[in-house]
């Protein structure tokens, strides 16, 4: 199961780097909320909401998903590697707050989890990490 969600992960940060653009609006930071995430939160693969996007270094931000599992635990990748998970609310949205590294850079994000069918799901964000 291990292997199932790091291919997923996998996959899903091969996707980002060829299909994100700086139009995505996981890029933009234009909402205002990031709950709940402005997509359509159906199928396999989807985009989060990162906010505030770019985020300064050190400090907190939200990345936000949905279309999970009701009450579902969701696993969340920083570049590829393991940083946490979330829990979904009843509605199969999940909301985490994270903390940017001190040096400025890219966040791949990536949540890997299941849909209510039990088949999987793969939301993902990049965030832009500033200096100040």
């Amino acid at each position: 199961m291990r292997f199932r969600r790091f291919g997923a992960a996998l996959l899903a940060g091969c996707l980002l780097a060829l299909g994100v653009t700086s139009a995505s609006p996981a890029l933009a930071g234009s909402y205002s909320s990031p709950y709940p995430p402005p997509f359509r939160c159906t199928g396999f693969f989807d985009r989060g909401t990162a906010a505030p996007n770019p985020v300064v270094a050190s400090a907190s931000f939200t990345f936000s998903g949905c279309g999970y599992a009701p009450n579902s635990t969701v696993q969340i990748y920083s570049n590829f590697q393991y940083y946490g998970s979330a829990t979904t609310d009843g509605s199969g949205t999940f909301l985490a707050t994270l903390q940017a590294p001190a040096t400025r850079g890219v966040l791949r994000l990536t949540a890997v989890g299941q849909r209510p069918n039990g088949q999987l799901r793969v939301t993902v964000a990049i965030v832009r990490v500033r200096t100040s």
